[in-house]
């Protein structure tokens, strides 16, 4: 059995940040962009003249093409890096990566 799951971006988007702190989740001062969109790749992010930020994943099938493995990080580069990936902030987005994980993967299973 196939399984699809379709993603819908409707722009414009707003984009919120939760880092942990006082007034998190707050809206997120950019324009997220999608940089590359295929069968494979779904990179999105954004770009300011201090920071770039980047969330990709990566589909890949297995099974002989009957599922699909994801993977997906974060990439920032930048003058400000340092300060926004401080040790709080990283525990943060892993427990936030990790909720996300568990979400898709019940959704993935539930379509089949």
């Amino acid at each position: 059995m196939e399984t699809s799951i379709i993603w819908t971006l409707n722009l414009p988007l707003t984009l919120t940040l939760d880092f942990g702190r006082k007034n998190d989740p707050a809206p997120a001062p950019v324009n997220p962009v999608v940089y590359e969109n295929n069968e494979e790749v779904f990179d999105w992010g954004f770009k300011r003249w201090y920071l770039k930020a980047n969330h990709v994943f990566i589909f890949e099938p297995i099974n002989n093409g009957k599922g699909t493995r994801l993977v997906h990080y974060e990439k920032m580069k930048g003058l400000v890096k340092s300060f926004v990936l401080t040790k709080k902030t990283k525990k943060n987005m892993t427990e936030r990566y990790e909720l996300m994980n568990e979400a898709l993967k019940k959704i993935s299973e539930a379509a089949n």
